[in-house]
C-alpha cells in the first residue's frame, strides 16, 4: 500500500473512490480541475454534504417515508 504522499502525487488510478460524494465544485471561472493535488476543490467534506442530507431527510419525513 503506498503512503499518502505517494498516492497524492501518483499518476495512477485513485486508490480510494467515493461514489456519489459531493465535492467542492467549480472555481470562480467555472473550471473544475479534477486533480488529486487540488484537494480544496475535489475533497468531499461534511459541510458540503450535510445540507443535501438534511434536505433529503426533511423530504423523506414529510412524505411519510420515515
Amino acid at each position: 500500500m503506498p503512503s499518502r504522499v505517494q498516492a497524492l502525487s501518483s499518476s495512477g488510478p485513485n486508490p480510494n473512490q467515493l461514489v456519489g460524494a459531493v465535492v467542492g465544485g467549480p472555481d470562480l471561472h467555472d473550471r473544475f480541475p479534477d486533480l488529486r493535488s487540488d484537494y480544496e476543490q475535489s475533497e468531499p467534506a461534511t459541510y458540503i454534504n450535510a445540507p443535501l442530507v438534511g434536505a433529503l431527510a426533511y423530504l423523506a419525513h414529510s412524505s411519510g417515508q420515515l
